[in-house]
């Protein structure tokens, strides 16, 4: 319960500064401690790496490859619930281009998640995302990474849930897939 009124004081406070989408240079760096992963050092260096990647977001999310007309597509699922396809950076066919290209060209570009949900890149306030991933983390029980061309992809497991942040996309595109009891919700394609 205390964890979960230190979230809510941190967000809040978050919130209230603002919604301009820039994280301030002489803002502390985002830190993270997470006692469960204390006996599992390679889960907690996925964290850590995860951490400096949020912390230096806009060079590490968003440099996955977007593909039209590719042929060499390769379609995962992990834990049964996340479907995925990506495309290979070697011998792909087709226009190439990233998301942060994308996301530089059209900035009110939408999200779409299985559920319906639709997020504006836009809107999206950095430091609050920012807070989330790394509150997804210091609950993790677990922390598995599958690396791609463009980026890592994040599976962590909480208690009762499982996230997926893919640093292919951009930050304000992630967690791009939960599962709880609440239902299960991932990233569908940009609109």
């Amino acid at each position: 319960m205390k964890k979960l009124l230190l979230s809510m004081i941190v967000l809040a406070s978050l919130v209230s500064c603002g919604k301009d989408n820039k994280v301030s240079s002489t803002n502390s760096t985002l830190n993270y401690s997470n006692p469960y992963l204390s006996g599992n050092t390679q889960a907690q260096t996925y964290a850590q790496t995860l951490i400096a990647q949020i912390n230096s977001y806009s060079s590490n999310f968003g440099n996955g490859v977007i593909s039209s007309g590719s042929s060499n597509q390769t379609c995962d699922t992990k834990w049964g619930i996340f479907y995925y396809c990506y495309t290979s950076s070697s011998g792909s066919s087709g226009t190439t281009t990233t998301w942060n290209s994308i996301v530089a060209s059209t900035p009110t570009i939408t999200y779409q998640y299985s559920n319906g949900v639709t997020v504006r890149h836009s809107d999206v306030n950095i430091a609050s995302k920012q807070s989330e991933l790394i509150s997804i983390l210091n609950a993790a029980t677990n922390v598995q990474v599958q690396a791609m061309s463009g980026g890592n992809v994040y599976y962590i497991t909480v208690s009762g849930a499982y996230y997926v942040i893919d640093t292919r996309y951009p930050i304000q595109a992630n967690p791009s897939g939960v599962q709880s009891s609440s239902g299960t919700r991932y990233f569908v394609r940009a609109i």
